[in-house]
C-alpha cells in the first residue's frame, strides 16, 4: 500500500507533537496518564484521531482505499510514542521509511551528518575554485587588452599598406573544481546510505507465516514487544464481522505462539452504520470481548464508532460505554481507548524486565526509588565477568 496515505497526515501529527512539546517545555504534564483513586489512568487523544480520520472521510474514501486505515494506524503509533516508547522503536514511524529499527535509524541520521558535511566540503571547494576563476579570469581580461593596446601601437608605426598581424590570445581556461572528498568515499557513504532497508509494511514472523502488523513496537535486540492489528469498517458491516472470527482467531495464534510474551492489541473504528445491520454490531461487540483476555489471547481491545458529519465537517468518536445506542447495556461494555491503551501497557509492564522501557514505566507508575536499572550496563558487566572468567580458565590450563 502506498505511503502517500500516512504523509498527507505528518502536518497533523507534528501539529499534535508539537503541542506535546510546548507543554513539556512549560513544565506542565501533557503525558496520557493520571490517578484515579491511586490507580493508574490512561486518557487517549480523541480530538486527534478525529482530525486523522477527517482528512480521508472529507476526500469521500472507502475503507478498501486504505487511507482511513492508514489514519487509524497514525493514531495508534502516536498514542504509543505518547506513552514514552522511543519514536523508532514504534512502526509506522513518523517519516520514511516507515519500518526501521532504532539501531539503524540513528546509522540514518549519522549518514545525514556525514553527507552534509560532504557537500558543505564540495560547496566551499567550488566557492574557493570560483573566485580563483573569476580572479584569473580578470588577469587574463588585462593580458588581452594589453596586447590589444600594444598591437595597435604597432600598427600605427608600420608603413601604410603594411599587413598588421592579427592579435591573437589563447582563451580563457578556468580550473576544474577539484574533488573535497575523494570520489572513493562519496560513493562508499551513498552505497551505505542504499543498503539501509527501506521498508514501509511491519512484516512479522509468527509461528505458520509472515504478518503485516499495522502498528509495532520492535527492537533489534528483542524483536516485537506491541503488535497491534487495527481494522476500520465502515461498510458491508454484516458480512465482514461474519468473516471477522476466523481471521481474528487465526491471526492471533499465529503471532502469539511464536511471541508470547509480546503484548498483543486488537482495535476497531466504524461507522455508527453498523446499527442499521441486523445483529452485525452485536456480533462485532462479542468477538472482541471474547478475544480479550483472561479468556483470549489478545491483552487489550477496542471498539470505537465514528459520526462523520459531513455538512458539518465534524467527526465523533465515542466507544460502547458513552454511545446512545449501545450505553445502557447490562452490565455495561468498556471498548473504548482508554481502557485499550491501559491494558496494553500494563502488558508490556508486565512482560518485560523492569530495566526496560523505563520511560513508559515512569510514566506511568513514576520514577523508581533509587533509580532504574539500565540494561546496558549489565550486560557491560556480563561480559566483563565472562572475559575475567575466560582469562582464569586460560591461566589455569596445565
Amino acid at each position: 500500500m502506498s505511503d502517500d496515505t500516512i504523509t498527507e497526515l505528518e502536518p497533523i501529527l507534528q501539529e499534535a507533537e508539537d503541542w506535546l512539546q510546548l507543554m513539556e517545555d512549560d513544565g506542565q504534564d501533557a503525558g496520557p496518564w493520571s490517578l484515579n483513586d491511586g490507580v493508574p489512568a490512561y486518557t487517549a487523544d480523541l480530538e486527534l484521531l478525529g482530525n486523522l480520520l477527517r482528512v480521508p472521510l472529507r476526500a469521500n474514501a472507502s475503507t478498501q482505499s486504505g487511507r482511513l486505515a492508514k489514519a487509524f494506524d497514525a493514531w495508534l503509533a502516536h498514542e504509543l510514542r505518547r506513552a514514552g516508547f522511543h519514536h523508532d522503536e514504534v512502526w509506522p514511524r513518523k517519516t520514511q521509511p516507515r519500518v526501521l529499527t532504532r539501531e539503524l535509524a540513528e546509522v540514518l541520521r549519522q549518514l545525514a551528518v556525514l553527507q552534509s558535511v560532504v557537500e558543505e566540503a564540495e560547496a566551499a571547494s567550488a566557492a574557493k575554485t570560483e573566485k580563483e576563476n573569476q580572479r584569473l579570469a580578470a588577469r587574463h581580461q588585462r593580458e588581452v587588452q594589453k596586447a590589444e593596446r600594444d598591437a595597435a601601437r604597432e600598427a600605427k608605426k608600420a608603413l601604410p599598406g603594411t599587413p598588421v598581424p592579427p592579435v591573437v590570445h589563447p582563451p580563457f581556461k578556468p580550473k576544474p573544481v577539484p574533488r573535497a572528498v575523494p570520489t572513493a568515499v562519496a560513493r562508499a557513504i551513498g552505497a551505505v546510505h542504499k543498503a539501509v532497508p527501506s521498508i514501509s509494511a511491519s512484516n512479522i514472523l509468527g509461528r505458520f507465516y509472515v504478518k503485516q502488523v499495522d502498528v509495532a513496537v520492535s527492537a533489534w535486540d528483542r524483536g516485537p514487544d506491541v503488535l497491534i492489528s487495527g481494522k476500520t469498517m465502515f461498510s458491508s458491516f454484516g458480512k465482514n464481522t461474519k468473516n471477522r472470527y476466523e481471521e481474528t482467531l487465526g491471526e492471533a495464534t499465529n503471532l502469539r505462539d511464536r511471541h508470547p510474551l509480546a503484548a498483543m492489541g486488537y482495535a476497531f473504528v466504524v461507522s455508527e452504520e453498523i446499527f442499521k445491520e441486523k445483529g452485525a454490531y452485536a456480533r462485532l461487540q462479542d468477538l472482541l470481548l471474547r478475544t480479550r483476555k483472561p479468556d483470549g489471547p489478545y491483552d487489550a481491545t477496542m471498539l470505537l464508532i465514528v459520526r462523520w458529519d459531513a455538512s458539518a465537517d465534524t467527526v465523533e468518536l465515542t466507544s460502547p460505554m458513552t454511545h446512545p445506542m449501545v450505553r445502557h447495556q447490562h452490565p455495561p461494555v468498556d471498548l473504548g481507548a482508554n481502557r485499550f491503551f491501559g491494558d496494553l501497557l500494563g502488558a508490556v509492564i508486565e512482560n518485560t524486565p523492569v530495566g526496560v522501557h523505563q520511560q513508559v514505566r515512569e510514566a506511568r507508575n513514576g520514577a523508581s526509588p533509587g533509580g532504574a536499572p539500565d540494561p546496558g550496563a549489565d550486560a557491560a558487566d556480563v561480559a566483563n565477568a565472562k572475559e575475567q572468567d575466560d582469562g582464569e580458565s586460560v591461566s589455569d590450563s596445565p
